[in-house]
């Protein structure tokens, strides 16, 4: 059975993954592999699959116009975070990358316990039993 090429970039241009499409099309692993070779056919993937792009980031920006004006800046963060990571995205610190190693203690850094002298006005009473005396 010959390949249907304009079927793949149709599926391609509407958002499928290529692994998706060549399970729905019942490509072979052999048709698959012809596939991954042929130079041509690399290159229109490449195009629908920037085509699809293109037209999510239209939608967004339309998006992203309505809520501008109702002073709605979250897309806009999104986006930044995800195309520019290294000046916009969040910086998460993952403590715990070894399985089975326990993550540090966090006693101090962000409860009632930390050594500070300046914060004079925290309750730290723990006795949940009775009112503040």
């Amino acid at each position: 059975m010959p390949v249907n090429h304009d079927q793949i970039y149709n599926m391609l241009e509407s958002g499928l993954p290529l692994e998706t499409i060549y399970s729905l099309v019942g490509l072979s692993d052999e048709e698959i592999k012809l596939l991954d070779e042929d130079l041509e056919y690399k290159r229109k993937v490449r195009f629908y699959l920037g085509a699809y792009e293109r037209n999510l980031l239209d939608r967004l920006d339309h998006i992203m116009d309505i809520n501008e004006s109702k002073g709605i800046s979250t897309e806009v963060r999104w986006l930044l975070s995800r195309r520019f990571s290294d000046r916009w995205g969040s910086k998460q610190v993952i403590f715990n990358q070894n399985p089975g190693v326990l993550p540090p203690p966090t006693v101090g850094l962000y409860t009632d316990d930390a050594d500070d002298d300046t914060d004079t006005d925290t309750d730290t009473d723990t006795d949940l039993d009775e009112g503040d005396d």
